[in-house]
């Protein structure tokens, strides 16, 4: 019972952000959704997994150079996949796949971290079948990825010894807090 009541607690916090959301989306918007449902159309396979690298792409030049923001930005699917639109984008993640993979040792955890606070937020992005046919980059999809390239941007301008630094006490507060939750647990019972 005492788990419970604390996981309400934590879970009331999100609920008062999330309310606080709607408020302000109503406020602005007038509504608390934009018309009618996104219209969806079938694609070959293909379609679906030649577009996630100039998604990709999309999103990554909004996030380096926001010019003409909107909330939806008019991204379609290809008619073929020789389309440049599509190839350039792939050819540019292949490589810096094999990039990464080559020079993987090279990179210290908070580069991966980085990367990964970039990509993971993305991946509900990603899945273009639930996406409107005209619209598939959304303004809204930007903001957590911002996290993960500010901070590769941030790793980019500090010396390595600080980094190293930072990320021991980083793991020094993080083992610390598990040893705290791990005491207050097992006092609830």
């Amino acid at each position: 019972e005492g788990f419970l009541r604390l996981d309400l607690l934590a879970a009331s916090s999100f609920a008062i952000v999330t309310a606080g959301y709607m408020v302000a989306r109503f406020a602005a918007l007038g509504k608390t959704a934009m018309g009618k449902p996104a219209e969806t159309v079938v694609h070959p396979s293909w379609v679906y997994v030649a577009m996630i690298p100039r998604v990709l792409w999309e999103y990554l030049m909004h996030q380096i150079i926001p010019v003409s923001t909107s909330f939806m930005y008019d991204v379609s699917f290809p008619q073929h996949l020789y389309d440049l639109s599509v190839l350039l984008p792939t050819t540019f993640f292949v490589l810096l796949a094999v990039f990464l993979f080559v020079k993987r040792k090279q990179f210290s955890p908070a580069v991966w971290l980085s990367l990964a606070l970039i990509i993971l937020p993305l991946l509900p992005a990603l899945n273009l079948r639930a996406m409107n046919r005209e619209f598939l980059v959304h303004d809204r999809y930007f903001y957590l990825p911002s996290v993960g390239l500010c901070y590769l941007l941030a790793l980019a301008l500090t010396p390595r010894e600080i980094v190293a630094d930072r990320l021991k006490a980083v793991a020094r507060v993080t083992r610390a807090a598990r040893v705290e939750v791990a005491g207050i647990r097992s006092l609830g019972r």
